[in-house]
């Protein structure tokens, strides 16, 4: 929880930061964001076999404390050079982690309870990011470059204290016996897992949807006022705090997650729908379909987040978990790599059109998942 309070913070602050702030081109900082993830998706399987190399506690603290040093970075980017870099760093450092902890969960915790162990500290962290979000409030009200550089300070030492929290808490977990070490290409040749992974880079979109795309279209091409973008952010949190766990109950077997990953696809889809009519709508209005969206939204990710988890465990062998879960932090990274640009050139752009477009791209991913499993399973 400790370190989404840091995310949360990022997050709502990331992008207005560097537009407002820092004076950066919107453009030039939906290329960075995405090339930025480029990292992300290095970062992924890299760590993952690392993991099962080395075992997966201490890459998941040293990449822990490496992501605070990038975090406290982001307020030395000054232009375009220092951006990329800045955020390359980051996503290579956030995205390791993630895929060390993935593994950590599927060694750790027993198979019957990974989903709700998940789901459980999906719940919790969504407290750490209401925090961040709200204390992010302050600096969007205030607007000035000294409040959003002590904010950012204090995300740095989120990830850090986070660090300092798992290193002391959890036992060392032993890396899998080297006569037992799967090759490093078995996730890369499982047909199932890559369908599955490809399926979910594009629902992984609906977080560049959140994270970059309702801020920007909220405070420019909406008459709903600004601070609706913490309301938003903070709802979001609030939903997923209390349901998530009761969202995963429907994904606890692999047909079942499969069922949730379509119904996912559909709820963003219709998020996506409103998002684009309220920038179209008298201020009042705009703030009804906001609302509404952010509720679609919030379900399509607890539906996508559970159902995901499921997969990802369900079809990974005992000894590729992390492998496995490299691979699947890279799927959400690579729907990071495009989703900036997808939302910026595209939703942002083109407006009700392009929300329409990517609500169409989720349709399809969540539908199309069925039938490539069966296929692949049957080839």
């Amino acid at each position: 929880m400790v370190q989404t309070v840091g995310f949360g913070l990022l997050t709502t602050l990331c992008t207005i930061y560097f537009v407002r702030v820092v004076g950066l081109n919107l453009a030039i900082v939906a290329v960075a964001f995405s090339v930025a993830a480029v990292g992300g998706i290095v970062a992924g399987v890299a760590v993952g076999h690392l993991s099962d190399s080395l075992g997966p506690r201490g890459i998941t603290v040293a990449l822990l404390a490496a992501t605070s040093v990038t975090v406290l970075a982001h307020i030395l980017v000054t232009d375009t050079t220092t951006l990329f870099s800045v955020l390359v760093l980051y996503q290579f450092a956030d995205r390791g982690a993630s895929a060390a902890r993935g593994t950590l969960i599927a060694r750790a915790v027993p198979a019957t309870t990974q989903v709700k162990t998940r789901s459980y500290l999906r719940a919790v962290s969504n407290i750490g990011f209401a925090v961040g979000a709200g204390l992010a409030t302050w600096a969007l009200i205030r607007d000035s470059r000294s409040t959003f550089v002590c904010l950012i300070v204090a995300a740095a030492a989120s990830y850090a204290l986070a660090a300092v929290i798992l290193a002391l808490q959890i036992r060392s977990i032993p890396p899998v016996p080297r006569e037992h070490r799967a090759s490093v290409t078995t996730a890369l040749g499982d047909r199932r897992f890559m369908f599955f992974t490809a399926a979910n880079a594009v629902l992984s979109l609906q977080f560049a949807v959140l994270e970059f795309g309702m801020p920007i279209w909220v405070t420019q091409h909406s008459k709903a006022p600004g601070w609706m973008v913490a309301v938003l952010f903070m709802s979001n949190t609030a939903l997923v705090t209390a349901l998530q766990v009761r969202m995963g109950r429907s994904s606890a077997t692999l047909s079942g997650a499969v069922r949730a990953h379509v119904v996912a696809g559909m709820l963003l889809a219709f998020a996506c729908v409103l998002f684009g009519l309220a920038g179209y709508l008298p201020m009042w209005l705009a703030v009804v379909a906001l609302v509404g969206a952010g509720i679609s939204h919030a379900f399509g990710e607890m539906t996508q987040g559970a159902s995901s988890w499921s997969i990802a465990f369900e079809l990974a062998p005992p000894n590729a978990h992390g492998q496995y879960q490299g691979l699947f932090a890279t799927s959400t990274s690579i729907g990071l790599v495009a989703g900036s640009s997808v939302v910026a050139f595209v939703a942002v752009s083109w407006g009700l059109p392009g929300w329409l477009l990517l609500g169409g791209a989720f349709i399809l991913a969540g539908v199309s998942l069925p039938f490539t499993l069966r296929a692949a399973s049957s080839a």
